[in-house]
């Protein structure tokens, strides 16, 4: 009676291939040892030449199986090929891309029926031992101290005060021409980003603890776009405000907490509003309805 075919792993061929190179034994010998049959072990043997290359390249040496079908090997091929190249030149490179990427290729070759699906990319990934890293980060040092005395405060501020009546602001940049920060790498790569593209614009986000958010400001570089031409300022679903680098000022933060301020009067409603210790956030503004409470220096991803 046959015994079932037992599936070796891409490690466990090479092993295959090293025994065979050091004495040239029998088919039968070399099933008898590593326990595969005698069909298995010639094949190993004919094959050597694309196993090695496999195993010289970033293949995953625990694979067992592979495209048995030429177009799904093609359509493999390329995108590897294709992968390697972006990497070398430090492209980020997510899911989505490589799966697009996948398809282009595939409707290249004519395979129309290829769909790049979510499995598809995670046994690409497992076949080429890929992962999904951060290129780069950073974080400045907090002292837990800072953390733990700024939190057991809270309380007691918040007390008097409606959810309704206690809001965060902060402002983001908004890099619209930059690629990802994360991309998928070869597991020991080291991911470096290339030069990042600069072209931003800063966003003012407010919202209180009951989930209402407040208009955004939007900074941008020129006073007036050209698709803003025809078109009043004031009608626009944000606030718009400008300056040379598209960054947060003193003045611009001012501007915005006096506007804030004044809505707070006319609506008759006194709140309280964190903020982090950012350069550009003004400590010495004069507001009615607004009590702004800082954050300790570098807590702010501990503390919101």
């Amino acid at each position: 009676m046959s015994t079932k075919k037992r599936m070796l792993t891409l490690k466990e061929k090479i092993d295959v291939i090293e025994f065979y190179n050091i004495g040239k034994p029998s088919v039968r010998t070399q099933a008898d040892k590593f326990k595969i049959g005698k069909t298995q072990a010639a094949e190993i043997i004919k094959n050597k030449e694309e196993l090695l290359r496999k195993w010289s390249s970033n293949v995953n040496i625990l694979q067992k199986r592979s495209f048995f079908k030429t177009e799904g090997y093609n359509i493999d091929r390329a995108t590897y090929e294709w992968f390697v190249k972006a990497r070398a030149k430090n492209i980020p490179l997510s899911g989505t891309l490589i799966r697009s990427k996948a398809k282009e290729i595939a409707s290249k070759l004519d395979y129309v029926t290829f769909n790049a699906s979510s499995g598809w990319l995670e046994r690409f990934k497992k076949r080429h031992n890929i992962t999904f890293k951060t290129i780069s980060g950073e974080s400045a040092s907090v002292n837990p101290e800072d953390v733990r005395s700024f939190i057991e405060k809270i309380p007691s501020r918040l007390a008097e005060y409606h959810p309704r009546d206690i809001y965060n602001a902060d402002e983001t940049g908004l890099l619209f021409l930059a690629l990802p920060d994360k991309t998928f790498a070869f597991k020991g790569e080291k991911c470096a980003g290339g030069k990042m593209a600069k072209e931003r614009l800063t966003i003012i986000c407010c919202a209180n603890m009951a989930g209402y958010r407040e208009k955004f400001m939007v900074i941008g570089k020129a006073a007036r776009l050209r698709a803003f031409q025809n078109i009043n300022l004031n009608n626009l679903p944000v606030y718009w405000h400008c300056n040379r680098k598209s960054w947060m000022t003193c003045q611009i933060m001012t501007d915005y907490l006096m506007l804030f301020d004044k809505k707070l009067q006319k609506e008759k409603r006194k709140i309280l509003l964190f903020l982090d210790n950012a350069a550009s956030h003004p400590r010495d503004v004069q507001l009615k309805n607004i009590k702004i409470i800082f954050l300790p220096p570098n807590t702010t991803a501990f503390c919101h």
